[in-house]
C-alpha cells in the first residue's frame, strides 16, 4: 500500500501541528528531537500537511500524547 495515499485525519493533524506545538508549549526543535524525525521534515510537514507519512504520524503522536499526559499529570 502507497505510505504517501491522502489520509484526510493525517492532513488534518498535520495541519494543526503549529497549533499543538504552540498548546503544548514545545518548539520545532523539541518536537525534532523527541519524535526521531529531523527538524527539516518538521518544518516540512508543517509546510504542507500533505507530506505527513503513517510513520511520522505515529512518532509524532507518541510525542504529543505524552506532553499532553506530561501536562494532566502536573
Amino acid at each position: 500500500m502507497d505510505e504517501r495515499k491522502f489520509n484526510p485525519f493525517l492532513f488534518h493533524f498535520a495541519k494543526h501541528l503549529p497549533e499543538i506545538r504552540g498548546r503544548l508549549g514545545i518548539t520545532q526543535k523539541d518536537l525534532a528531537e523527541k519524535s526521531g524525525i529531523s527538524k527539516p521534515t518538521i518544518v516540512a510537514i508543517e509546510g504542507d500537511p500533505a507530506r505527513l507519512s503513517r510513520t511520522h504520524a505515529l512518532a509524532l503522536f507518541f510525542v504529543v500524547t505524552t506532553e499532553l499526559a506530561q501536562k494532566d499529570a502536573t
